[in-house]
């Protein structure tokens, strides 16, 4: 069964990557992002995490709009 989500997860994640445009535009602010992510992770703030994961996401939706 795990082997089967991880399957499907890595499909998924290799189908959205390529329909984000922002990868090819600016992937600096990707990786920008990912690390204020991880390092509010590591530092125990959460709050500070959930934030940067929730403007990730909103700019990961807009790219995949244009």
């Amino acid at each position: 069964v795990m082997g089967s989500i991880t399957a499907i997860l890595r499909n998924f994640i290799k189908e959205a990557r390529e329909s984000i445009n922002i990868w090819s535009q600016d992937p600096a602010l990707l990786i920008e992002q990912h690390q204020k992510i991880c390092d509010s992770i590591v530092d125990g703030r959460s709050e500070d995490a959930a934030a940067a994961m929730f403007g990730h996401f909103e700019m990961i939706i807009e790219s995949r709009k244009i």
